[in-house]
């Protein structure tokens, strides 16, 4: 009886010692195979579902017009990193609503003229836009009132005292000139109140010149730009994409303030050539990469938003980067471009979307947008 108990107990030791054995084999190849399973995904990723493309081909963007800009310049490649920077291989393209017109469309012109210090009758210059000159002051207001662009200008040849007064620093300009648009109800929500850009001026007969300080300036121009686009999560979270407009250093809204206490003298000169994104409303093209829109740069195909202080010669990249180009006119479509950013203040811009989602791109090139045709 107690040799039969005796084995009993030894097989029962020897049945836990295999089963605990057995339990922690299972476990070292549970996690083995997870381990597994996560390094092959992170190797072999997924392929993404290919971009959706559904606006189908898309307009040329619209560059101004330019001749000759990029003649006499070459291009040598120094980036921090020695290279191309990685660009992911899609952007959204964003809708940009068509103005719509009613029948309260001038009536709405009327109050916005009113609110920035224009309360007279307009004169009718076309079909769409519209003239409103001042009682008080030699100024005068155009406005489209089918797209809601405008723009205002003061006779400082006429009446000369809104330069009498020193102008306001850059903080307090931008708030004065952000409080007029808001309550003229102009303000655009996609403003970045924190990136203006401002230009300190001075007068020397009939023009306006750029001065190095507030100490010396009559006037200050305030430029304020789009915000940033940040991609959502299914793309690239937390990577922005800024704005860029065809001068880089202006902003398509911009306006230059006086010290001026009252409305009528305080906007010497503005212009607001905003037209709205929906941000909800997009589609994902492919984008070419860094290396082929440099192979653009060096065929001509690129706008040069800014030749810089160099006359000729050899142009020194030193940043590539993605962002959207803001039109100045009535466009589609709100599209991503390649940025080329080099000594002496040189920009240059090659639209970012692959060549044959651009109607009439021949397959060899493709043109930098209306400029390049």
């Amino acid at each position: 009886m107690a040799a039969n108990l005796t084995d009993v107990a030894i097989k029962a030791r020897m049945f836990i010692k295999w089963g605990i054995i057995m339990a922690i084999v299972a476990l070292i190849l549970r996690i083995t195979w997870f381990v597994g399973v996560m390094v092959y995904k992170k190797a072999n990723p997924p392929k993404p579902p290919p971009p959706t493309v559904a606006f189908g081909r898309l307009e040329p963007i619209k560059f101004p017009e330019k001749s000759g800009s990029a003649e006499g310049l070459t291009y040598k490649l120094e980036t921090p990193s020695g290279g191309f920077p990685t660009f992911p291989d899609r952007m959204n393209v964003y809708v940009m609503p068509g103005a719509s017109t009613s029948l309260f469309s001038l009536d709405e012109s009327v109050e916005k003229a009113k609110a920035l210090g224009f309360d007279v009758k307009p004169v009718q210059l076309s079909e769409t836009i519209y003239r409103f000159n001042n009682n008080v002051v030699p100024s005068s207001l155009e406005i489209n009132i089918l797209t809601g662009v405008f723009t205002s200008n003061y006779n400082l040849a006429f009446d000369p005292t809104p330069t009498l007064e020193r102008p306001p620093d850059r903080e307090l300009a931008t708030n004065r000139l952000l409080s007029i648009f808001k309550g003229a109800q102009v303000l655009p929500t996609d403003i970045n109140e924190e990136k203006a850009m401002h230009d300190f001026l001075s007068v020397e007969g009939q023009n306006l010149v750029s001065t190095i300080s507030l100490s010396e300036a009559k006037l200050i121009k305030v430029n304020l730009f789009r915000d940033d686009v940040v991609l959502d999560a299914k793309n690239e979270e937390g990577i922005s994409y800024p704005s860029k407009t065809a001068n880089p250093k202006e902003a398509n809204v911009w306006a230059i303030l006086s010290g001026g206490n009252s409305i009528q003298k305080t906007i010497i000169a503005s212009k607001f050539f905003y037209f709205p994104v929906d941000y909800e409303k997009f589609e994902t093209y492919p984008i070419i990469n860094a290396q082929m829109a440099w192979d653009e740069l060096q065929k001509g195909n690129a706008f040069i938003a800014n030749r810089g202080l160099k006359a000729a010669g050899e142009v020194v990249v030193r940043n590539i980067y993605l962002a959207y180009f803001d039109p100045a006119s009535v466009s589609q479509y709100y599209q991503p471009i390649v940025v080329f950013e080099g000594d002496n203040d040189f920009v240059a811009y090659v639209p970012a979307v692959t060549f044959e989602y651009y109607g009439g791109v021949e397959e060899e090139g493709a043109p930098a947008g209306e400029a390049g045709s």
